[in-house]
């Protein structure tokens, strides 16, 4: 959507702010309390994405600029991405190779 905005008045920047938060309305999160991690390293990364979250949060309060509030949130979602398996560590790698037979 194209939104009309003053830099100099700050007019529409309320309507930029709605837009954005438009873009990441998930709805309503619900827990299911029969989901639980079986793995110690999913559990440590959702732990790691709870941690930086809770700093992005803090920091996008505190007023800090966004690009220094989205270096967090991108932490959180590489810590998430471990587990669904969309992001791999290099610590995990070495961890498979080191544990199992690959390709031999």
């Amino acid at each position: 959507p194209v939104i009309a905005i003053s830099a100099k008045t700050g007019q529409g920047l309320d309507k930029v702010r709605d837009a954005i938060r438009a873009l990441f309305d998930l709805g309503a999160i619900e827990r299911d309390p029969s989901a639980i991690l079986t793995n110690v390293r999913h559990a440590q990364a959702v732990a790691d994405a709870l941690v930086h979250v809770r700093h992005a949060l803090d920091a996008a309060e505190g007023g800090l600029p966004l690009d220094l509030v989205s270096v967090d949130v991108l932490s959180a979602a590489r810590s998430l991405g471990e587990v669904t398996g969309q992001s791999v560590s290099d610590e995990v790698v070495d961890r498979i190779f080191h544990q199992f037979c690959v390709g031999k």
